[in-house]
């Protein structure tokens, strides 16, 4: 697979040093960013980290300026920040500038694109996100409604198609679990190696779950989401040799969506 270039699929990480920061918290931060990345179906493509002061008046800030003006110029359509704050400290009108900068783009603002994708409900979150997904169209920018029409038409029958297609590979728990489990056990994809190693644990395959479980116990517990799962980590090994036990856990996840 060749590296992500079409702007909508690439996104830019902002990291910021504050003065409470030890030198383990950017790590962390960035460590946050690139797995929300990764479950978005982004591929970062450069961190920008200021060392500066985000307070102080006068202070120049200068890749927190090339972080903005990559998004304006649309080399990417993403920027990732950890919170807010670290765009500025300065109040909310300095960070309602910045979002007003990006607004006008009209490559980004108005367009169309298409990505299709899975979330495994086991997780038990309070928001949609893409565990599997797959970009299947770059983003094609409005110029007439007669020309945009098409574009939708052909958009919702492609859209249709590849729901289809995710549904067929994935038409049934061992599908599921035999595709997370060939996907490596890399260090810093958490949610990778957390949502194989439930799977594994609901087909009956505890050695295959414990080992993939282990993989999410063994990353750095600097985030309150990655201690949270973590612990559910530590509940699913523990009951992996239970498949029982393990699918009443996973209907209880599911059915509080």
């Amino acid at each position: 697979m060749g590296i992500a270039t079409d702007p909508a699929k690439l996104c830019d990480l902002y990291l910021r040093r504050t003065l409470q920061d030890n030198k383990d918290t950017l790590k962390a931060h960035e460590r946050d960013l690139r797995d929300r990345a990764q479950r978005e179906g982004l591929t970062v493509r450069e961190v920008w980290t200021d060392e500066a002061s985000a307070f102080k008046a006068g202070v120049t800030r200068e890749k927190f300026d090339k972080a903005i003006a990559a998004v304006v110029v649309g080399e990417v359509r993403h920027l990732l920040v950890w919170e807010l704050d670290r765009l500025s400290r300065r109040g909310m009108r300095q960070v309602g500038d910045v979002l007003d900068t990006f607004e006008p783009s009209p490559r980004w603002s108005q367009g169309s694109g298409l990505t299709i994708g899975a979330m495994w409900l086991w997780q038990d979150f309070d928001h949609l996100a893409f565990d599997f997904a797959e970009g299947m169209r770059p983003t094609e920018d409005f110029r007439s409604d007669e020309q945009f029409t098409a574009v939708a038409d052909a958009l919702a029958l492609e859209a249709a198609q590849h729901v289809q297609d995710i549904r067929s590979r994935f038409s049934g728990l061992d599908k599921v679990t035999e595709c997370l489990l060939q996907r490596p056990d890399r260090s810093g994809y958490l949610w990778e190696n957390f949502n194989a190693g439930v799977a594994a644990a609901l087909m009956g395959q505890p050695e295959a779950a414990r080992q993939r479980l282990q993989k999410v116990l063994d990353e750095d517990p600097m985030s309150e989401w990655i201690r949270e799962a973590q612990q559910t980590a530590r509940d699913v090994s523990a009951m992996a040799h239970d498949t029982l036990a393990v699918q009443e856990w996973a209907q209880t996840r599911v059915s509080s969506c």
